[in-house]
């Protein structure tokens, strides 16, 4: 009997995949503003619900187009995440080539793979607290550190990616749209049900802290189970020759323990010479001066 040829998944590049889904997007943005379909966005600015009229305009026109040619260069300059992007590949594409990632996380083969698993969970998740930032950050750097764990980076990809998504709202940390949506809930309330009423942040803590643990522990069950299975294809890494220097590897651990020391120095909320530098001293709420839009974390 003759075998049954396997067929071959196709893969697209970036560049085809990305021209695809602009015909896509164009083509969408044709029909729906024939149909004049429109939607009503609503967004927290300045502490308050604001709601805007939003109209699908069609680029397949020659309004579209000029309106394309004259704000291209605009757009990327404007499109923060591309720009955090390159910086982020900049800098974990020197870690990578200069060997520090390698000594860093090959240890970690000798784990057990559940350990990592919720390891890379519990991660994701706090890293919430920066926002869509730890996209960028995190998911590359994750990715390369499953390479050299001789682990699929797709799999430390996809485990980032779910972990960073169900994490919004959890946490061990408060972030400013908790701040902010902890506003809200105060006024709705004081409005209708109490005008004395106070909201605090601190009412939110334990469930954030017991849902992020729950979340990593279940989450890394259904992963092992259902996701795992799926790449089980040992990773091999193409052997470099990278020389490990153990006083290289001591300099640059004083270097990052320096550099978090400073971080941290300059966001306390305390009456030392240089300490808040990083604050945003014109709030009043240390969450403000952390995460307002004149901070550095803002």
């Amino acid at each position: 009997m003759a075998r049954k040829k396997r067929k071959k998944e196709k893969i697209y590049s970036p560049v085809f995949s990305m021209m695809i889904i602009l015909i896509i997007v164009s083509l969408l943005s044709m029909i729906f503003s024939i149909f004049e379909i429109e939607a009503y966005k609503t967004v927290i600015a300045n502490n308050t619900l604001e709601t805007t009229l939003v109209t699908v305009k069609n680029i397949i026109s020659l309004d579209g187009l000029k309106f394309i040619i004259e704000n291209i260069v605009d757009n990327f300059r404007n499109f923060e995440p591309l720009i955090l992007i390159i910086i982020s590949l900049f800098g974990i594409g020197i870690c990578e080539r200069s060997g520090l990632l390698y000594a860093m996380f090959s240890p970690f083969k000798k784990f057990k793979f559940n350990l990592i698993i919720f390891l890379t969970l519990l991660i994701s998740i706090i890293s919430t607290v920066i926002g869509d930032y730890s996209y960028i950050f995190l998911i590359p750097l994750v990715g390369v550190n499953y390479k050299y764990m001789e682990k699929n980076p797709i799999l430390g990809i996809l485990i980032t990616f779910v972990g960073i998504s169900i994490g919004y709202g959890t946490g061990f940390i408060f972030n400013y749209n908790d701040h902010l949506l902890g506003l809200l809930t105060q006024t709705s309330a004081s409005l209708d049900i109490d005008v004395n009423y106070k909201f605090s942040l601190l009412s939110n803590i334990y469930i954030m802290i017991s849902s992020t643990i729950i979340i990593s522990y279940f989450g890394t069950l259904i992963i092992d189970k259902f996701l795992v299975p799926k790449f089980t294809k040992k990773y091999v890494v193409e052997e470099e020759e990278l020389i490990i220097s153990k006083k290289a590897m001591k300099y640059t651990f004083i270097t990052f323990i320096i550099l978090v020391v400073i971080i941290l120095y300059g966001i306390l909320p305390v009456k030392l010479r240089g300490a808040g530098l990083l604050l945003d001293t014109s709030q009043t709420r240390y969450i403000e001066k952390l995460f307002s839009n004149s901070s550095p974390f803002g």
